[in-house]
């Protein structure tokens, strides 16, 4: 649980992302704001509206 709540806090220093944003990222095995520099963000919201 310790593990989730540092994720929630460390994506949510991203200005806009929220709790519910979270855990969309949660779903695309995002769990850090490093997971995010290699992603395409067209590619991340394809993945979560397919």
């Amino acid at each position: 649980m310790q593990i989730k709540t540092e994720a929630l806090k460390s994506l949510q220093i991203i200005p806009g992302v929220e709790k519910s944003n979270v855990g969309d990222l949660h779903l695309l095995r995002i769990i850090n704001i490093k997971d995010l520099k290699s992603k395409n963000p067209h590619q991340l919201y394809d993945q979560m509206t397919a």
